[in-house]
């Protein structure tokens, strides 16, 4: 497919998933890795400020970030597709923008201890390993991988103390024993982006993804899946209010929003792209725009939360003036991604990955006819 036939509903859907990540990124910018976890550590003052923290636990918490390792998963599959078709050798091409990719991260992790662009690029050698298995190996074999990360979780939940579990949550590795429990949280963060790849490998090789009608189909059941996984994730946030949100608590109680994700995750892609094709609105344009230049914004978010943060101060952040700067940051790149596609072709960081992949200087600006 040229790039001058987009499937402009993966765009949307990539979009909604780069603003949906901010809500619980901001979480980290502003409260650091304890309040990133623990709704008592996170500026709730208000009642206003609760109910905005259980939605974005039962709605917000690894959906978005799992729609994002979804569509990772169908655009390898997209980007190998082309560059087979083009006669190129697709499995070396991929290795390198992909080892681009965990530069990109690293450098990322630099300023953020929460980037992923390292573990995704750290999934591509699996994610060529089961590319010729069938669509329906991929899926069932991703929501396998998925899942298995509830053992590690539990295992965590159940074995390390509270005051163990906050410190590695702080960064605070003061023993061997804190270190080797950290990796469990590495070994979670990889299964469940991992596994989700996968599932969205398996969904595009299908056609699922490719075909609206057939995404379109299955409204009624996406609707059924966001209700009931929202009733799952909601016992957990409860487990955990039960017990104080102790942080054996909140990780036992995780299980739950884990179990949660896959059905609601595909149930907000279904209702995306849904949405996508009965809409041409301003705003799903300006939603697309952001997702074309999805990896230059979810860049961006980090120095935007960031520099918002130091400026305004950690200490005056509650769960609401969070929200206050989200839909700034919201606003400024919806607006931005629009305009900017309007006189170039890529995003900057889009651009300068392409370039050094293909290692010649692509064209940016968009030629007027």
């Amino acid at each position: 497919m040229s790039t001058n036939h987009r499937m402009t509903h993966i765009d949307t859907i990539r979009g909604v998933a780069v603003l949906g990540i901010l809500t619980m990124n901001m979480l980290h910018f502003a409260f650091g890795g304890e309040g990133y976890y623990d709704l008592m550590k996170s500026g709730n003052a208000t009642r206003v400020d609760w109910a905005l923290s259980v939605l974005g636990e039962v709605f917000a918490d690894q959906k978005f970030m799992g729609m994002f390792s979804l569509l990772f998963g169908a655009s390898f599959s997209i980007f190998y597709e082309r560059s087979d078709a083009k006669g190129l050798n697709a499995t070396r091409l991929t290795l390198w923008r992909n080892t681009l990719l965990l530069v990109i991260g690293g450098f990322h992790a630099a300023i953020w201890e929460g980037d992923v662009l390292t573990i995704y690029a750290l999934c591509v050698p699996l994610l060529l390993m089961v590319r010729r298995r069938s669509p329906s190996s991929q899926v069932l074999g991703g929501s396998a991988l998925f899942l298995s990360a509830l053992g590690s979780n539990a295992f965590f939940g159940s074995a390390a103390s509270d005051d163990m579990i906050r410190d590695i949550w702080n960064g605070v590795l003061s023993t061997e024993a804190h270190e080797l429990m950290s990796l469990l949280i590495l070994v979670d963060a990889y299964c469940r982006a991992a596994g989700l790849m996968m599932v969205g490998m398996g969904l595009y090789q299908s056609g699922f993804l490719k075909s609206t009608a057939q995404i379109e189909s299955f409204r009624g059941h996406a609707l059924f899946a966001l209700v009931a996984g929202a009733i799952v994730s909601a016992i957990g946030v409860a487990w955990s209010a039960l017990d104080a949100f102790s942080a054996n608590a909140i990780i036992l109680g995780g299980l739950a929003n884990t179990v949660a994700t896959i059905p609601m995750t595909l149930a907000l892609v279904v209702l995306v792209a849904g949405w996508d094709t009965q809409s041409n609105g301003r705003l799903v344009i300006a939603i697309r725009s952001l997702g074309q230049t999805a990896l230059s914004n979810y860049l961006g978010q980090t120095l935007l939360g960031l520099g918002l943060v130091a400026l305004v101060g950690a200490s005056h952040f509650t769960r609401t003036t969070m929200w206050a700067s989200i839909l700034a940051i919201w606003g400024f790149q919806l607006i931005g991604s629009y305009y900017w596609l309007r006189r170039f072709r890529f995003g900057p960081v889009e651009w300068l990955w392409r370039t050094l992949t293909h290692r010649r200087i692509e064209s940016i600006l968009r030629t007027t006819t």
